[in-house]
């Protein structure tokens, strides 16, 4: 089975087009900075996955506030960090429990018995924020969010690596 969120399902006419052809792909609302809307996602995707769990959850929604040193404000840092780290961490506190009923079917580390997976990006490397390259993205708002995503994704590695729950972040590449 695969499993697609979105905010509004009914406006997704890509995902819709791919469970009409697919009959393994199911699609859940999920609106990520909403915590009624993370619960009721768990409960529906408990229900279409059953005793079997969750073998892989990948927190992929992000936004990009862009914002320097001069123009960035409290709400551009709250809102890109509810949204990019926050809500990744709420969203897999939620389906822990159906991820370790993927993980007690299986031995081993991986995405075959249970995996979280952060999408980052190299933009919130510390290491690589300095040199000539520090200069050209000046996004506070979302390069601390993706660096505050790295440590949560790091927290749950520590935390769950002794359940058999790989957690990983990665970096897709510049999404254009």
């Amino acid at each position: 089975k695969v499993i697609a969120t979105a905010r509004d399902p009914s406006r997704s006419k890509d995902l819709q087009d791919l469970a009409a052809k697919y009959s393994n792909v199911y699609i859940v609302a999920l609106d990520v900075v909403n915590q009624d809307s993370i619960e009721n996602a768990s409960k529906k995707v408990e229900s279409l996955v059953g005793e079997e769990g969750l073998n892989c959850l990948i927190n992929n929604a992000g936004i990009n506030v862009t914002a320097n040193l001069e123009t960035v404000t409290t709400e551009q840092m709250m809102k890109n960090f509810e949204t990019n780290s926050v809500s990744p961490l709420m969203i897999t506190k939620a389906f822990l429990p159906l991820l370790k009923k993927a993980a007690a079917r299986a031995t081993g580390m991986g995405i075959h018995r249970a995996a979280v997976i952060n999408m980052s990006s190299l933009l919130g490397s510390t290491e690589l924020n300095w040199g000539d390259g520090a200069g050209i993205f000046k996004w506070y708002p979302y390069r601390t969010s993706k660096a505050a995503l790295n440590m949560v994704t790091r927290c749950l590695a520590t935390d769950l690596g002794s359940e058999g729950i790989l957690c990983t972040a990665l970096h897709p590449g510049w999404v254009r």
